[in-house]
């Protein structure tokens, strides 16, 4: 059976964007050829893997079209659900658009999902659990040691998390931190820091006191896989903190954080005092092999797949 592992653009090993990791974490899994140029179109593929990424400015989207086409099954690998598939019935102009069109038109096999959104899922896939790699604990124990004692956030300013950052960084009770390759942070009259290089990533995360873990509203109502920070703090060693509306969709996954819940910023200066007692908790509670079961769902779904 011919199965390809396809990605919008060529991925970077040690880049920051989740789907590099997974166009290349698949490929080794199942053991599939990864490709991101016009080689793609020159096989008729039984399995077809599209890793969800920017797709707009893919520069072989005739190819892929091609592919897509020609391709037995096709297979939408999803960790993120603002990123919209094409549809399989639509008005679409764009050859890359049409192909899915095409395909329903000719009654071939549906796209199929795996996913980390529970509700689009045919397979439900924890893509995220593949940014745990906990940091050794000789060099987190001299870490943790010089850790700042701040409340630390990272990542895009979402205007949809607008009403949760004015909750936590408007007069925050401890010292504020932020990563980010917004300027917008700036109106918390903190110091953006820029965005964290992949080989410091860890120790990087490790260095401050306590890691705010909070959600899009969407990501509260219906259940999605938890977030890469979630995984990515956990790896470090740095003890989170939670917003109350976590609670429900976290517990679906596994993860019991009421004790961590902060629901006034006021709470925020007893949790720092406890950070590393905090810290201890979580890696016991919550400390285990996700790369490899990532990779048993992974061949399991596989395995079904190729029935």
């Amino acid at each position: 059976m011919k199965t390809a592992v396809f990605n919008f653009s060529k991925p970077s090993v040690t880049g920051t964007i989740a789907s590099n990791r997974i166009a290349h974490f698949l490929a080794n899994t199942i053991h599939a050829p990864l490709i991101w140029d016009e080689k793609i179109a020159d096989t008729k593929w039984d399995i077809l893997f599209l890793i969800n990424g920017s797709f707009q400015f893919c520069k072989v989207l005739p190819e892929i079209s091609q592919a897509i086409e020609k391709a037995g099954r096709v297979v939408w690998v999803q960790n993120d659900y603002n990123i919209i598939p094409p549809k399989p019935i639509s008005n679409a102009e764009s050859a890359f658009r049409k192909a899915f069109v095409n395909r329903t038109m000719r009654k071939q096999h549906p796209m199929i999902f795996w996913s980390t959104v529970r509700a689009n899922a045919d397979e439900y896939i924890n893509w995220n659990s593949l940014t745990y790699n906990p940091v050794r604990p000789a060099e987190l124990t001299a870490l943790r040691k010089n850790a700042k004692r701040d409340l630390f956030y990272y990542g895009a300013f979402r205007a949809n998390r607008l009403a949760l950052f004015d909750r936590y960084f408007k007069d925050c009770p401890v010292d504020l931190t932020i990563s980010s390759s917004s300027k917008e942070f700036e109106r918390y009259g903190v110091l953006v820091q820029p965005t964290i290089t992949r080989n410091h990533f860890y120790a990087e995360l490790a260095s401050h006191g306590l890691g705010l873990y909070i959600e899009d509203k969407k990501s509260s109502i219906e259940f999605h896989s938890p977030a890469n920070r979630f995984y990515e703090m956990l790896s470090a060693g740095l003890p989170m903190v939670f917003q109350p509306e976590a609670v429900q969709m976290m517990e679906v996954a596994g993860y019991d954080i009421r004790e961590y819940v902060v629901r006034e910023p006021s709470q925020l200066k007893a949790m720092m005092r406890n950070r590393e007692a905090i810290a201890a908790s979580q890696r016991a509670a919550w400390h285990t092999h996700y790369p490899s079961k990532l990779r048993n769902a992974v061949n399991a779904a596989y395995r079904r797949l190729t029935k």
